[in-house]
């Protein structure tokens, strides 16, 4: 079967045709230890994975695939990765809410009935970041 390559936050192109949908196979993370496939991955650090420890808050999919330290992930997100500008800047692996005008911020105090998902990368203000929508309390 060929790759599946995304061409943006909502249609992927086969070799033979398009999907859309979220993107719910990711490639775009680094593994910072040994994955195997099957495991649960938590965010890092800024565009990498490993396997989650317990009770991670971090968590953003599972492997599909073996990965090297190194290597990039092949994970299953359920829910899509997408790429939203952050007014305010945002660390990998917190936890996101909606910002003004439709952005994503890292989460306040107490307001954890607001959380839509969690970072994958770092972005600083007025840069996008990379986001899975809705996992682990999101």
């Amino acid at each position: 079967m060929a790759a599946v390559v995304a061409t943006s936050g909502w249609v992927a192109k086969h070799s033979n045709h398009l999907h859309e949908g979220p993107v719910t196979v990711y490639e775009g993370c680094t593994a910072s230890a040994t994955v195997t496939g099957g495991q649960v991955l938590a965010v890092t650090a800024s565009g990498t994975v490993g396997p989650a420890a317990a009770n991670s808050a971090a968590v953003v999919g599972i492997a599909l695939a073996d990965a090297a330290s190194g290597a990039t992930v092949r994970m299953f997100v359920p829910n899509g990765v997408w790429s939203t500008v952050t007014p305010t800047g945002v660390t990998a692996g917190a936890k996101l809410v909606t910002g003004t005008a439709g952005t994503v911020e890292t989460i306040a105090a107490n307001t954890f009935e607001k959380i839509i998902g969690t970072a994958l990368t770092t972005a600083t203000a007025g840069n996008p970041v990379i986001w899975v929508l809705g996992i682990n309390g999101g």
